[in-house]
């Protein structure tokens, strides 16, 4: 049937390919021979979709097939056409014994696609330390947890030591999610630590803040932005300023320091910023000004840091 397909597009019989399914006996109705493994976004709302396919059958004495497209729009199914199509009744040309038909847009639907209601996930904290024997924070963490609902958490404390490390000043986080006037979503995280004294001077600032976007568009495509600010940041003596993302600062014989450290999340539809992360070489790692968020679909899974 590939090839009798091929042959009626004017192609090569041999090379041509098709998808072929074998029925003996009647399946019953309702069956779904294909569809998309994947939901198709259309680039903006209002579409006018058509489609077309070409179709060959043989053995048209027995139960012959009755074909019906459908567009889904979540959990809508809207058919394309009124009747079912059918090969066997109505080919444009029998090839061998082979019923085909070509079929120029058997139907078409003007939808309306709405974009899905995106869910909020925005996290936002002033430190945090891991160690093989102790652990401290996350300091102020503020957390707008995986809802399609918006909404805004705030934590603020003033002052935190850090054992064997150090300590910070006053810490501000905040995790915003809103929704604008044409429904369209955007995720906040802002994280601010003043105050920082790491590593007996080794690591000093007045202030490092941390923070990270979410928009999505009116076709529910989202973009992200992270960045971070430093106020008099010095590691080991030398002034940090505007620093590139993922810039690696080495502490001889005692850390790395990873300022403006960024991560894309969930495929692109969210960002973590850490203002700078702390790697000791005995094994601890502290992070200093975090946030983080992402714009999910829904039922996809929201990250977890």
């Amino acid at each position: 049937m590939a090839g009798a397909l091929g042959q009626w597009a004017g192609g090569d019989p041999v090379a041509n390919h098709a998808v072929t399914a074998y029925t003996a006996g009647n399946p019953g109705a309702g069956k779904v021979q294909l569809r998309t493994e994947q939901p198709i976004p259309p680039a903006a709302p209002d579409r006018f979709l058509t489609f077309s396919v070409d179709a060959a059958e043989r053995n048209c004495f027995a139960n012959h097939a009755l074909f019906e497209f459908y567009l889904v729009d979540g959990s809508t199914a809207i058919p394309t056409s009124t009747t079912p199509i059918e090969p066997c009744a109505n080919p444009s040309t029998v090839i061998g014994g082979t019923a085909r038909v070509g079929l120029d847009a058997p139907g078409c639907a003007s939808v309306r696609f709405t974009p899905p209601v995106l869910v909020f996930d925005a996290h936002a904290h002033g430190g945090r330390l891991t160690a093989p024997l102790v652990g401290v924070g996350p300091l102020a963490p503020s957390d707008l947890s995986c809802t399609t609902q918006p909404g805004l958490d705030v934590d603020q404390l003033l002052g935190a030591v850090l054992p064997g490390i150090g300590s910070l000043g006053v810490v501000d986080t905040e995790a915003r999610g809103v929704v604008d006037g044409d429904g369209e979503r955007t995720a906040t995280a802002h994280a601010r630590t003043a105050g920082v004294a790491l590593l007996g001077g080794l690591v000093t600032a007045d202030e490092i803040r941390a923070r990270a976007a979410a928009a999505e568009d009116a076709t529910g495509a989202v973009t992200t932005a992270g960045g971070v600010e430093l106020v008099n940041l010095r590691v080991n003596g030398v002034p940090v300023v505007n620093p590139a993302v993922d810039l690696t600062i080495t502490v001889p014989l005692v850390a790395t320091v990873v300022v403006n450290e960024q991560r894309s999340l969930a495929g692109g539809a969210g960002v973590a910023v850490n203002a700078p992360r702390v790697r000791l070489l005995t094994g601890t790692e502290l992070v200093i000004s975090h946030a983080r968020v992402t714009l999910t679909r829904p039922g996809a899974p929201c990250p977890t840091s």
